[in-house]
């Protein structure tokens, strides 16, 4: 493969033609430009390059929150293969002056919004779901109870623990109790083959004796401290709420999906804001000085 001959070419000129001058060059794509502030004295330089910092910072900044409205059209679309290859099927082209404007044209601003409060609220209702479905599931197992959840508290004297404990550990559980306690009574709640749902009501002074014999038999303590009813109403209560949530986290996704006309110009605004993210890395190998820049 030839390689073409380069030259080595040095270009001066004044501030307020700089970034016409990148933007030229960079359309070109013929020219390599040197880091010139390695190789000048650094007090010769301007020290006010920290603008070009700054822009340079607001610019990643915008280049991340379209990367994330991208991520999250793509990622609500994973399973409609072809829909969205469908809307970019040819290769956008935009002239420079439709370019500039993209951003104005787009809305990013509300687009990101809008797309920033819809993931937001649905990571609240996924979170949501999953705390109702683990209240759910520790239900389940006193279904049976027929008391209200807030009714069962301590006494002065007797305290109250509910749990579940291994089928296969629940005969010599019950031996022990009967053999080792005088204070302590538990009654069966329910039973899925594998545990067995105990609620336990024993005196103060046998707590410690109690935990022995609980913790070597496998007893995992179960608690509601947000509910309030019996355990079936409370039950109803959860399964009514999850049906909100789901039917809230389908109407997000389709808020967002309808959001997919948007994406081609967010394409370009993406490219756009690469191209101009590259200009400013550029610029940073000027060597300059309040008036004039020096390009190696």
């Amino acid at each position: 493969m030839a390689i073409a001959r380069m030259k080595k070419v040095y270009i001066m000129g004044h501030q307020s033609i700089r970034e016409e001058l990148l933007e030229g060059l960079q359309e070109a794509e013929l020219v390599h430009i040197a880091n010139l502030r390695e190789k000048i004295e650094p007090d010769v330089l301007d020290e006010a390059e920290i603008v070009d910092q700054e822009e340079l910072g607001s610019l990643h900044l915008k280049l991340s929150k379209v990367g994330f409205v991208l991520e999250q059209l793509g990622r609500f679309y994973t399973e409609k293969k072809g829909f969205l290859s469908s809307l970019i099927k040819e290769k956008v082209v935009v002239s420079l002056e439709d370019l500039k404007k993209v951003e104005e044209k787009l809305n990013f601003g509300q687009v990101y919004a809008e797309c920033e409060a819809l993931e937001n609220e649905f990571v609240r209702v996924l979170s949501n779901l999953r705390h109702l479905e683990e209240q759910r599931k520790s239900l389940v197992p006193v279904l049976g109870l027929d008391l209200k959840i807030e009714d069962i508290r301590d006494t002065r004297e007797t305290w109250i623990i509910t749990g579940k404990l291994p089928v296969s550990n629940f005969k010599k559980f019950s031996s022990d109790i009967e053999s080792e306690l005088s204070y302590t009574c538990f009654n069966t709640v329910s039973e899925d083959g594998r545990n067995k749902c105990l609620f336990i009501i024993y005196h103060r002074e046998e707590e410690g004796a109690l935990a022995s014999i609980l913790g070597r038999h496998g007893f995992q303590e179960v608690t509601f401290p947000e509910l309030k009813d019996t355990p079936e109403i409370e039950y109803r209560k959860i399964q009514k709420k999850a049906r909100a949530l789901e039917q809230r986290r389908d109407e997000i996704r389709e808020e967002i999906q309808r959001k997919a006309s948007y994406r081609e110009g967010l394409l370009v605004f993406h490219d756009y804001l690469q191209s101009l993210v590259l200009r400013k890395e550029v610029g940073k190998k000027f060597a300059t000085t309040d008036q004039v820049f020096l390009i190696e």
